[in-house]
């Protein structure tokens, strides 16, 4: 699987090619401006009565910048005289905390005698100064002189109106021209690079972790041949840098350039993927093939610049930027989008990549059109394919790509996650160069677009990559695109990362983007292909010592997906969630309204086959971690794989050191959840229900109530004794005896499946109400895959004693704990059961499964109750008969331990226990109307023993299971 699937593109549209994304502040002066025309002074402000004007220099400040600002400074003032600029879109953001770096050019036309000082600095729309600094002006100064000054603005504005001044004192420059050129405003950049990137979107870019940096960006090779993007024009002093009419209807300035463009890329770990102009322009010009000379000539003359030797003039201008080494440059594209005017491109691209490849035989070479359409000599190794649509259909045939009306529907990205399936496997790869949903209008996408991207169109672009992940061999990279959307001038929508002045947001699209290349592996393992017309979509990864499994579910239900490993055994696995409704968007009113949940970790004891429920429109990415299987689960686990598994459970090293030796922290099903999920933490309450299980407990355990003679057992070798722990009785299907909002953890192993569905109901209901906000609950237990045949049903019940008779589908278990208000709900399948018959597979309708999940909120700091249980002796039950005589002042308190009479021993037995068949019974009478039906097929019996508990203990007291000590 290659490293660097996840590929930036980066933009032209959305007025973000060279203007906003390189950090500069306000427009500068001099690129192609009208001049002697209102629009040549869009954003310049005349400040206290200047005169301001943009003319044709007579002096021009480059030959890449004809124009210049003409201010006259009328006689009669005392105010402060000059001109600002309200930055790009009329707004501009000052932040007291950044120091700013502002840069002109001035000369006086004429001489002068003129010797003062310049103010620059911020102030608002309605004057008030916002911190400046000053500079010396000469009226000497007849040829150009570049002005650099700090400015750090001392006071807050309370809005964007905002402007950047220069002025002079208005009687001291009475009378006064001056002119200005390349006037630029620069807050701190990304690596604090020249011309850099703003901060904020660079971050978020970087965030992204893109194997791949494309660029100069899609059409932005060249509106007309005249228009082109030329690499020798935006490297060097930005005052060199004439800009031009880019391919989307606005001048761009270059001052981010190839340079800026590749410092970028290696600053972000990202190689880069560079295009050269192939003489084929948007406009449907082409260069003549007999005139592609110049044309090829500044191709290699682009690569020399990015990797030649510093012997080249392009390699020695590289050293001088500061930058001797060559770029880690691998592909160079052959033109752009090339699909669009196909009929020349046969000749070019052979004229084009036969010199270059010859020159730089290191490189490889990407065509830019149809894959196959046309045939091209040579044929290409790399094509560079791009795809528009819905979340779930596009047009697509075999190896052809089809660019539909730019963009297109939605639904199709989930459809066509198959896409390259087909595709030969024959050396040839493919760079998916731009794609995105971009509509839900299945009749004309781009009359219906969606402004920002959704969770129902980001889900289909994850499913989409599933494929792409599938067909890595093939893919080495893929590119979002539009990448970056100024929402002060959208032009093409939806894009992955908006921004305006002041905030960056980070769209749907953009954490699907993130969380495929934060977690992608450097192995594809195959694995079952998802059907394209579902809703379920997987890919399998691997990097040592983790498989990672992405799991997308672009339907409105939740959805079962079980996976088996005939090799791999899931010791720990992290989940993180990223769910939403399918409408939900991350905008500027809603900027954070779908964000990936944190990351969890849990032990998934040693599987090789789990089942996981996903989420209504949700994308889960599942880190398992390989671990041995350890079969202790009687005998204990070492003191390495116990803590291994605590710390998946959230503890610190810190946390486990403190935990006394003998605690055991891994036992087997259902015995490692008690301290995996319960903290150290004084007072802490856990609830235990536990059939014929054994776990262990140490004092650093504050509070246990549960219901188990063996645990009792085990509670009574380390003297365990209330309040530190109770055992209560009580049915499940009744109100359990604990108080509200009082206990951290409960955990249950093999019982619940033991209820019909009422008593399910309720034990759900009943852990929720005694669970602290923030508490959790750990289910380790039998529950059926899908719905049993009778016969199937009366065959597991003879054989397993426990039974399915109560057992819900798996689906059906998971929407009744989102009923009962659990959240975060995960069922991770555990030991499947044994075989009742050779010929009959069990795991295809039933699993045990461990079932996780936490009640909102947080843990109260204060206002905890004191106590777990009501009165823990109350969790018993109640005698429903006269007291008998045997129980009178005489004897033990059936209900009360605190009595001191020790004249009798009740003991309750149940039938399924076997006490009838205990020697004891023949010394004990039953107890006439203490007997009841403790449920269904089960009877208990009271007995009384002459000789009371000294009798008892005497007889039995080395039978641990017959004495409780409670």
């Amino acid at each position: 699987m290659r490293q660097g699937l996840l590929a930036m593109s980066m933009p032209t549209a959305n007025y973000c090619a060279g203007t906003v994304p390189d950090g500069e502040s306000v427009m500068k002066v001099g690129r192609r401006t009208l001049k002697d025309t209102p629009e040549a002074l869009a954003g310049w402000h005349s400040i206290g009565g200047a005169q301001i004007n943009v003319i044709a220099a007579p002096l021009p400040v480059s030959t890449a910048l004809p124009n210049c600002l003409e201010v006259n400074f009328p006689s009669g003032k005392i105010a402060p005289v000059g001109f600002g600029n309200e930055g790009y879109f009329g707004t501009l953001k000052v932040n007291t905390s950044l120091t700013y770096k502002a840069s002109f050019y001035y000369r006086f036309p004429t001489a002068s005698t003129f010797k003062g000082s310049a103010i620059v600095g911020f102030q608002t729309s309605t004057g008030l100064s916002l911190g400046s600094a000053t500079v010396a002006l000469n009226g000497a100064q007849t040829s150009w002189l570049q002005v650099t000054v700090s400015v750090k603005p001392v006071q807050a504005p309370t809005n964007n109106n905002n402007l950047f001044s220069i002025t002079l004192d208005g009687a001291t420059s009475a009378g006064q021209t001056i002119h200005f050129a390349m006037l630029s405003l620069f807050p701190p950049t990304f690596n604090s690079v020249l011309n850099g990137m703003r901060v904020d979107i660079a971050q978020a870019l970087q965030e992204l972790a893109p194997g791949f940096l494309r660029f100069p960006g899609g059409k932005n090779l060249g509106n007309t041949i005249q228009d082109r993007w030329q690499w020798n024009a935006t490297v060097g002093p930005v005052v060199n840098r004439p800009g031009r009419m880019g391919s989307w209807g606005y001048v761009n300035t270059d001052g981010l350039g190839l340079y800026e463009f590749l410092i970028f890329a290696e600053a972000i770990k990202a190689k880069p993927i560079m295009g050269v102009y192939s003489g084929q322009s948007l406009s449907g010009d082409s260069v003549e093939e007999e005139d592609l000379g110049p044309y090829i000539q500044q191709a290699i003359d682009q690569i020399n610049f990015a990797i030649g030797p510093t012997t080249t003039t392009q390699g020695a201008m590289r050293s001088t930027l500061g930058h001797a080494a060559a770029f880690q440059l691998a592909f160079v594209e052959i033109g752009s989008e090339e699909f669009m005017s196909s009929d020349t491109y046969q000749t070019r691209w052979l004229d084009f990549v036969t010199i270059l490849s010859q020159k730089f035989p290191q490189l490889k070479f990407i065509a830019a059109s149809s894959a196959n359409d046309p045939t091209l000599v040579p044929d290409p190794t790399t094509w560079d394919i791009h795809l528009f649509q819905t979340p779930g259909k596009l047009i697509h045939v075999s190896r052809q790509m089809y660019y539909v009306s730019d963009h297109a529907r939605v639904g199709w990205l989930a459809q066509s996650s198959t896409f390259y399936d087909s595709f030969q496997r024959n050396g040839t790869t493919y760079l998916e160069g731009e794609y995105a949903s971009i509509s839900t209008d299945d009749s004309d996408p781009n009359d219906n677009r969606l402004t920002f991207p959704t969770m129902q169109s980001a889900l289909g672009e994850a499913a989409f990559m599933t494929g792409l992940e599938r067909n890595s061999d093939i893919v080495f990279g893929a590119a979002y695109a539009p990448l970056l959307n100024n929402v002060a001038g959208s032009q093409l929508t939806p894009s992955l990362i908006s921004f305006d002045i002041n905030n960056v947001y980070r769209s749907t699209s953009f954490y699907v983007q993130k969380l495929f290349s934060t977690n992608r592996g450097t192995q594809y393992v195959p694995s079952t292909v998802p059907d394209p017309n579902g809703v379920l979509f997987w890919s399998v990864s691997f990097t040592s010592p983790s498989h990672i499994f992405k799991i997308v579910n672009t339907g409105n239900s939740p959805e079962i997906i079980t996976f088996i490993h005939p090799s791999f055994t899931v010791g720990t696995g992290t989940f993180i969630l990223f769910n939403g409704t399918s409408t939900a968007s991350n905008n500027p009113t809603t900027p954070n309204a779908v964000i990936p949940a944190a990351a969890k970790t849990t032990a998934m004891g040693a599987v090789r086959q789990w089942a996981y429920v996903a989420p209504p429109n949700s994308l889960t990415i599942f880190k398992a971690i390989n671990e041995a299987y350890s079969n202790k689960a009687q005998s204990g686990t070492t003191e390495a794989y116990a803590k291994n598994v605590a710390q998946a459970f959230g503890y610190s090293a810190e946390q486990l050191q403190s935990i006394p030796v003998e605690s055991q922290l891994g036992l087997g099903c259902g015995n490692p959840s008690l301290l995996h999920t319960s903290k150290k933490r004084r007072n802490r309450r856990i609830t235990i229900r536990d059939e014929g299980r054994s776990y262990r407990t140490s004092n650093w355990i504050r509070h246990v109530c549960g219901h188990d003679r063996l645990a009792r057992k085990n509670a009574k070798k380390q003297n365990f004794k209330p309040p530190q722990v109770s055992f209560v009785q009580t049915q499940l299907t009744d109100e359990l005896p604990i108080v509200s909002d009082s206990v951290d953890c409960i955990i249950s192993n093999c019982v619940i499946n033991l209820l019909p569905l009422s008593g399910k109901a309720n034990v759900l209901k009943e852990s929720f109400r005694i669970l602290k906000p923030g508490g959790r609950i750990v289910v380790s237990d039998i529950v059926a895959k899908k719905e049993l045949p009778d016969d199937i049903k009366n065959d597991l019940t003879a054989y397993i004693d426990a039974g399915f008779q109560g057992s819900r589908v798996l689906l059906s278990f998971w929407l009744l704990m989102l009923t009962e208000n659990h959240v975060e709900v995960l069922f991770l399948l555990f030991l499947p059961p044994k075989r009742p018959k050779p010929d009959f597979d069990a795991n295809e309708w039933v699993a045990s499964y461990q079932i996780y999940a936490l009640k909102p909120g947080s843990t109260p700091t204060s206002g905890a109750p004191t106590a777990a249980l009501n009165n823990w002796w109350d969790a018993y039950p109640k005698v429903q008969s006269p007291q008998h005589p045997l129980l009178q002042k005489n004897s033990c308190s059936y209900r009360n331990p605190s009595a001191s009479e020790k004249d009798f021993a009740v003991i309750d037995v149940r039938r399924n226990d076997h006490a009838v068949e205990w020697a004891w019974a023949e010394e004990c009478r039953v107890v006439p109307g203490l007997s009841h039906e403790v449920g269904e097929g089960h009877a208990s019996k009271s007995y009384v023993m002459q000789g009371g508990i000294v009798g008892w203990l005497e007889k039995f007291g080395g039978e641990e299971d017959l004495v409780d000590r409670d």
